[in-house]
């Protein structure tokens, strides 16, 4: 019984031992784990400051940009002051000639301008409509935009455009109207 008792003593000692030993490697490698996390926290805070000050330079510039007016773009202003002067440019140039062309009969002549009449009617609506898609809500115009008001002064002229070839297309007799090859079909017979 000794020499059991003396083998069960000296286990103890070695599992002792070995509970020991184990307890300091599982010690050890818990510091060598909260190291690198004390590392890589290190880390994940430079970044998050980092990504913060980015984050907060984003942000002035995307509230500069939503807040402060814009320049007008130069280039969009000449493009709408010349589709601004379109109608007028054309019909500036648009003559009705008064006595036929060499080969011409007068009655070609006149159907010539009916068919450039009916032609100006149609794109100064047109004109007229896409502009005033452009424009803002009818209390929402800003008066110190310069592109809004010449968008608006766009929509005006094409507006009068509109009104001053209506009016020569009053002054035609209908038939001659009807006779063009650049009547809507679809017009019902009170448009002419």
């Amino acid at each position: 019984m000794t020499v059991l008792n003396t083998a069960v003593g000296l286990m103890s000692l070695v599992l002792g031992g070995f509970a020991i030993w184990l307890s300091l490697q599982f010690y050890s490698k818990a510091k060598d784990a909260e190291t690198r996390t004390a590392v890589t926290l290190e880390a994940i805070k430079a970044q998050s400051e980092a990504l913060q000050k980015l984050t907060g330079r984003w942000m002035d510039r995307f509230t500069r940009h939503a807040t402060e007016p814009k320049p007008a773009d130069e280039g969009l202003l000449a493009l709408v002051n010349a589709m601004a002067n379109l109608p007028t440019t054309i019909l500036t140039h648009l003559r009705v000639y008064s006595e036929p062309r060499t080969g011409e009969s007068q009655e070609a002549a006149i159907a010539e301008t009916v068919n450039g009449y009916v032609c100006l009617y149609h794109y100064t609506a047109l004109a007229n409509l896409g502009w005033q898609a452009l424009l803002p809500a009818s209390g929402e115009v800003d008066e110190t935009d310069p592109l809004q008001m010449l968008l608006v002064q766009t929509v005006d002229s094409t507006a009068k455009d509109f009104a001053y070839m209506a009016g020569l297309l009053e002054k035609i007799d209908s038939s001659r109207l009807r006779a063009s090859a650049y009547v809507n079909r679809g017009c019902p017979e009170v448009c002419w």
